[in-house]
């Protein structure tokens, strides 16, 4: 699967949830009038798995996570994009990633 997406103008490219500081996922979530909280940001963060779409200068295009519980059963969660990757396709660039990595 590939690891990035090119949208018109502009790359995003995946990466770990934890490598992205809070502040900046709490911001994705206010520009869509979300209402996590960093602390919400966090907790989540240490409850299961996600990746973010940034660009070349580390601005959070979008979210995705993925919670396990048990081997073969996982719920997906926090897919936010910003208005502008969303209707480039990002959003579903996002779902294709979480989804490769929950496996089977």
């Amino acid at each position: 699967m590939q690891r990035s997406v090119r949208l018109k103008s502009f790359e995003l490219v995946a990466r770990d949830i934890n490598d992205v500081d809070v502040e900046l996922l709490h911001a994705l979530s206010i520009s869509v009038r979300w209402p996590h909280r960093p602390k919400d940001w966090d907790l989540l963060r240490r409850a299961g798995h996600g990746i973010v779409a940034v660009d070349g200068i580390g601005r959070v295009f979008g979210s995705a996570m993925w919670f396990p519980h048990g081997d073969d059963f996982a719920t997906i969660g926090l897919v936010i994009t910003t208005p502008r990757a969303q209707a480039q396709g990002g959003g579903r660039w996002l779902m294709e990633q979480v989804l490769e990595q929950c496996g089977d």
